[in-house]
């Protein structure tokens, strides 16, 4: 709940149904700041470490990079999952699958 001033109209006696103060505005920008914080800590699995260590935009940037290389996984994934055989996989698969997990898990 936004803490209002004490000039903001919602604290006058006739309420106008507008806040003057700027309190939820700031309210929903901090909640907005909360939960891109807990999406980031999510993604990067560390607890928002990664985001206050190389702050948001950066976060953000690796953050698209592991989706990225996640959904290069899902696809490699999806393809051996739909092959009928191993042996009508390409030759290299099983180093593709290999190198993208390494990426994946050096990704931030």
């Amino acid at each position: 709940m936004a803490s209002h001033k004490t000039n903001c109209l919602l604290n006058a006696d006739r309420e106008c149904g507008y806040c003057t103060c700027g309190a939820e505005e700031l309210a929903a920008a901090r909640a907005a700041e909360v939960a891109i914080g807990n999406l980031l800590a999510r993604i990067h699995r560390d607890g928002g470490h990664h985001t206050e260590r190389v702050g948001l935009e950066q976060s953000c940037k690796d953050a698209e990079a592991r989706a990225a290389k996640s959904e290069k996984l899902a696809h490699l994934a999806l393809l051996a999952h739909k092959a009928p055989s191993f042996d009508v996989l390409p030759p290299t698969f099983g180093d593709d699958m290999a190198k993208a997990c390494d990426e994946f898990e050096a990704t931030p």
